[in-house]
């Protein structure tokens, strides 16, 4: 028992003990190992974090696929009509991407960890944070190009933006300190992820320049279907890679303490 700890009524075995914070419920002191999501027991191990990742990839990256889909399909239709607007198209795409992750990672995290009602009063400052973080994550990738490589050590960044509410260098010195012992397995995970998102945006495009190419196009007439046609495949390939955003954070979350009031 936790010394000066209330007591009181577990909500998984409906024992009358003092509860246990885990990050995401609060048990009872047995109920904490059989709580944890199966990711949350890989510690570090690479098998267990890919087998966490792919179970996580069912709970809720139908969802992000259906939201990156119905948020992004006018803009992928309209961006070939308006090839001069290309900067605020990248503008809207990053605002979409922020959206559906911040959204799904609520959802998920609120529903699927929790068994509580989603709190909607957080997605619009969520939002407003993911676009912050994204943001800062592709100018690093963009101008530190060696950074990349580093992504999965903090690719819980997103993920921390969305559900700690904390700033974009903030949730990069946390996502840091807390894959201490992991990273080897988190920078495995990374590089397995990625590699969807580069084939599709490689195949995608180079595939539209080349049907157009050979029908006779040339110059920005196959240059700009197929960059949209790279930025379609982009956006579908890096599902994995948004996953194991939450997936590194789940997977990294600290360890059980006594938990306070509800």
């Amino acid at each position: 028992m936790v010394e000066g700890a209330a007591v009181e009524t577990c909500p998984r075995c409906g024992t009358f003990a003092p509860l246990v914070d885990t990050g995401l419920k609060r048990v009872c002191g047995p109920c904490v190992e059989p709580s944890l999501h199966p990711i949350q027991r890989a510690r570090g191990d690479v098998v267990r974090l890919l087998a966490g990742l792919w179970q996580v990839m069912g709970e809720f990256g139908w969802l992000l696929l259906v939201l990156l889909a119905a948020l992004l399909a006018p803009w992928w239709l309209y961006a070939p009509l308006k090839p001069a607007t290309w900067l605020p198209f990248l503008f809207v795409f990053l605002s979409m991407m922020s959206a559906a992750e911040a959204l799904t990672f609520l959802v998920w995290r609120d529903r699927r960890l929790r068994g509580r009602p989603v709190e909607w009063s957080a997605l619009a400052p969520a939002i407003g944070r993911v676009w912050v973080a994204n943001l800062v994550l592709g100018l690093l990738s963009l101008f530190c190009s060696p950074v990349a490589f580093l992504f999965g050590p903090i690719s819980s960044v997103v993920a921390l933006a969305a559900l700690e509410r904390r700033g974009a260098l903030d949730a990069i010195r946390t996502a840091w300190a807390r894959s201490d012992g992991g990273r080897v397995g988190l920078v495995v995970a990374y590089l397995i992820t990625f590699i969807p998102m580069v084939v599709a945006t490689v195949v995608a495009g180079g595939l539209v320049a080349a049907f157009l190419w050979f029908g006779g196009a040339r110059g920005a007439q196959v240059v700009e279907p197929a960059a949209v046609a790279a930025l379609v495949g982009m956006s579908v390939g890096m599902l994995p890679a948004v996953v194991l955003q939450a997936a590194a954070w789940l997977s990294t979350l600290p360890g059980a303490r006594p938990a306070g009031p509800p």
